[in-house]
């Protein structure tokens, strides 16, 4: 192998025991550097990174199949007239992949802000299917993907601005997106501290929760131990019992839905509770009580109030939210002040619902 351009890609292929066997080079008219690789299940591997001629254009997406014997089958190097940059790469549950990073262009609709993230989704020859861009007014970087088969994409990053109707906490923040199937957002949630924060990895642990890794200038996790430290965030999907369900269809024609994620450890006080599947634009807040209920067409509504007993009303400050274009609004829960419409607040107790 011998070098081509300024910056060469390369896939090393190493037996169990960790030798080499095989180093194959991309990049023979392209600059290009490489973020990510995914096997394709029959011995071979796609990478994908960003590519840049020795001219003065952005740099692209670039996507490179190698067979089990190292050569190269087929490439695939496209983007906008804008910059492009490639983080992550992940197989998919049913063949192809999903590619994410970040565009300053149109990739797959107009451009939000400076940067945008996006996730696409690639079929097993590298040829586009579809392309959710996402982002805030500022700017949004993507820098790692897990895919669940029945949920979609979740993908982490950073960002200055403020992603789907979620607060700003600082200079850089860490978010989390989630994207379905059909490559539609689903839900995300942003959190960070006053100074730089971003998740560069996630991955999920099987049992429907997912662990975030990142770095922090601050105290995202606790206090800080000097000048930059690691964080790792769990998320539990699985807490609680779904039941009055489904609701009835809104006016974006699906049934809302609500979901929890974090720890189901009261002593943990780490819970987030997101509303997903609802029309655009519109305002919403959430509502608690210890006692389950039937109450039809509350407030002249068309729909059934699962609620009874002391009903308490999350509309403090940031409390009240609004859908945005993602259809969907988060709000972290803090477990030591949950609203109670007699008391003020009162703080959750184990074993408790």
């Amino acid at each position: 192998m011998y070098k081509r351009q300024r910056y060469d890609g390369f896939l090393a292929r190493f037996d169990p025991q960790g030798q080499l066997q095989t180093i194959s080079a991309t990049g023979a008219t392209l600059s290009t550097i490489i973020s990510g690789v995914a096997s394709d299940g029959h011995g071979g591997a796609v990478v994908a990174g960003t590519a840049r001629s020795a001219g003065f254009d952005s740099p692209d997406i670039a996507l490179v199949h190698f067979d089990g014997a190292g050569s190269a089958t087929w490439s695939r190097v496209y983007g906008t007239a804008l910059r492009e940059s490639v983080f992550a790469l992940h197989a998919g549950p049913a063949g192809g992949y999903y590619v994410g990073g970040a565009t300053r262009g149109s990739l797959g609709a107009a451009s939000l802000g400076r940067d945008d993230g996006f996730v696409q989704r690639v079929d097993s020859q590298g040829i586009p299917q579809w392309t959710h861009q996402f982002g805030s007014s500022e700017s949004d970087t993507l820098f790692g993907m897990a895919v669940d088969p029945v949920r979609g994409v979740f993908a982490c990053g950073m960002t200055t601005g403020n992603m789907d109707g979620n607060g700003n906490s600082g200079s850089f923040d860490a978010f989390i997106t989630l994207i379905d199937p059909s490559g539609a957002s689903s839900m995300t949630h942003q959190t960070g501290g006053a100074v730089f924060d971003q998740a560069r990895g996630i991955v999920l642990d099987g049992r429907g929760g997912l662990r975030l890794a990142g770095t922090t200038e601050g105290s995202i996790a606790g206090q800080s131990l000097g000048n930059w430290d690691a964080f790792v965030m769990y998320f539990d999907s699985g807490i609680g019992d779904r039941y009055c369900d489904p609701a009835r269809i809104n006016s974006s024609g699906l049934s809302g839905r609500v979901h929890v994620i974090g720890s189901p450890s009261v002593s943990a006080n780490s819970m987030m509770l997101a509303a997903t599947q609802l029309p655009p634009h519109t305002f919403g807040f959430f509502l608690t009580s210890d006692a389950a209920g039937q109450t039809a067409h509350p407030g002249g509504s068309q729909g059934i109030l699962c609620l009874s007993g002391s009903i308490g009303r999350y509309v403090g400050p940031s409390q009240v939210k609004d859908t945005g274009l993602s259809r969907n609004f988060t709000l972290d829960i803090d477990l030591t002040s949950i609203p109670h419409p007699a008391l003020g607040s009162v703080s959750a107790q184990a074993g408790t619902t």
